[in-house]
């Protein structure tokens, strides 16, 4: 009888100990899609470019008896979190983008309406010459930013100074005393950038050479005006696509089935699927080209969205300049900030050759040297303080990888965001019920679009 108790009591705690057992495992299953992605994040130390594409995923997590990852569950509604996590910094542009607003949309092409702000500065884009035999009277001037004139807007030039006796305009080092200013008396080509002026306290005006600095300032109505004319505030529509994006990981019975010398199960396939999945997108969000168009194999109707790049138009350079230098950096940073009612603090992306360059003008020398970081939608900048606002800096490899080492560009958070079409969703595919394959398939797929407002808050740089 005793034996009888001894034997019950020992398969009683059998029992406990295989259903302790078997909870700890479903626990550390469940937990395991977290734990991946920090060993994502950290992978790639010293790994090979055979080993690997931005980054080796290793794993010490057990199969289960039979060889398959049944418990490594990854359809979780909690992926499109989990997908901003995965090597934030390596896709800065898709990591920004998760983390600000989005919008939803209820069809492939988003419409939104964008207002480019009027700020007060433009600068003449292509010289003005006096043209001998007319002289005298309006002149039509091509200049930057036209849109923040409107009709009967009057206009102060600070480089040039009149003589009150002569009535001659003349240019000047500093800033003048007796500055120039001309009346807007036709606004005939805005689209195009042409205004055309009369100079109200000058007799003639005088030869304008490009970049010459022009500010906005009241308008003059005749006494039976009624109204203002200013479709420079008006809002003006834009558009882009919602591209449908996708990645399937698929591992076949017999893979799962096959002793490993590395559980390398689904659940690592999905680590390196995203993390491929990631690259793809920010190069959608840095060089996309919006299309709509029929696959001329498939007949399918397919759409393209644009990136950043095709929606800014603010280009920067370094003129005739050979290497940046603190005032070239100082007039980017006016270009920048100034006139657009942006951010205070924008982000710049920019690729190794620019950095170098960059690193060379004594004041981004002297800050790099003070260490001065910030971190913002869970990736490290370094800060640079500039008179107009501050720049938070960030080395960008696609950039490098795209052939665009010397080129950088600047984002303003609050102006950009997302239209969600469809949110990230991980999908398992049940193919070998229907007899279509063997194996163990999750579909993920999103789409979503790009929205850029105020698209004078952005721009693009590049160096020589």
């Amino acid at each position: 009888m005793k034996n009888s108790k001894k034997v019950w009591k020992g398969l009683l705690w059998v029992a406990v100990c295989a259903v302790a057992l078997f909870t700890v495992q479903e626990l550390f299953d469940w937990l395991a899609p977290a734990a991946a992605g920090v060993s994502v994040a950290f992978a790639g130390f010293g790994a090979t470019a055979e080993q690997t594409n931005r980054g080796t995923v290793t794993t010490v997590r057990s199969a289960g008896d039979d060889g398959t990852v049944e418990r490594q569950p990854i359809n979780k509604p909690s992926i499109s979190q989990k997908i901003t996590k995965i090597n934030p910094s390596l896709f800065p542009m898709d990591s920004m983008l998760r983390e600000l607003q989005t919008v939803p949309c209820k069809s492939f092409e988003y419409k939104y309406y964008s207002v480019r702000s009027r700020g007060v500065e433009s600068k003449i884009k292509t010289a003005y010459t006096v043209t001998t035999g007319s002289e005298a009277g309006a002149k039509q001037l091509d200049v930057t930013n036209a849109h923040i004139f409107s009709l009967d807007t009057n206009i102060l030039f600070p480089t040039f100074n009149v003589d009150n006796d002569t009535k001659v305009a003349t240019k000047v080092a500093g800033p003048a005393l007796n500055p120039l200013v001309c009346h807007v008396v036709a606004a005939d080509g805005i689209g195009q950038g042409k205004i055309t002026v009369y100079p109200v306290n000058a007799a003639l005006l005088p030869a304008l050479p490009a970049d010459t600095p022009l500010l906005r300032m009241g308008v003059a109505k005749h006494e039976n005006a009624g109204m203002s004319d200013d479709p420079s505030q008006m809002p003006y529509s834009d558009s882009n696509f919602c591209q449908v994006r996708m990645t399937t990981v698929s591992e076949g019975l017999y893979q799962r089935l096959q002793e490993k010398d590395v559980q390398f199960g689904l659940l690592d396939m999905k680590e390196q699927a995203l993390l491929d999945f990631r690259m793809c997108n920010e190069a959608d969000a840095l060089f996309g080209v919006k299309g709509e168009f029929v696959d001329p194999i498939s007949r399918k109707v397919k759409y393209m969205s644009d990136g950043i790049f095709r929606k800014i138009d603010k280009h920067l350079d370094m003129g005739t300049e050979t290497k940046i230098t603190n005032d070239l950096l100082y007039g980017w940073a006016s270009d920048i900030f100034s006139g657009n009612n942006g951010s205070e603090q924008r982000i710049m992306f920019y690729g190794r050759d620019f950095g170098r360059a960059l690193a060379g003008a004594a004041t981004v020398e002297k800050q790099l040297e003070a260490g001065k970081t910030e971190v913002v939608f869970g990736i490290s900048f370094r800060k640079l303080e500039t008179t107009d606002g501050v720049l938070l800096l960030k080395p960008h490899d696609l950039l490098n990888e795209y052939g665009y080492e010397r080129a950088a560009v600047v984002v303003d958070p609050a102006n950009v965001y997302r239209a969600v079409m469809k949110e990230l969703e991980a999908t398992e595919l049940d193919r070998d019920k229907v007899g279509l394959s063997r194996s163990t398939d999750i579909r993920m797929d999103e789409a979503h679009c790009l929205a850029v407002t105020n698209p004078d808050t952005h721009a693009i740089i590049t160096c020589k």
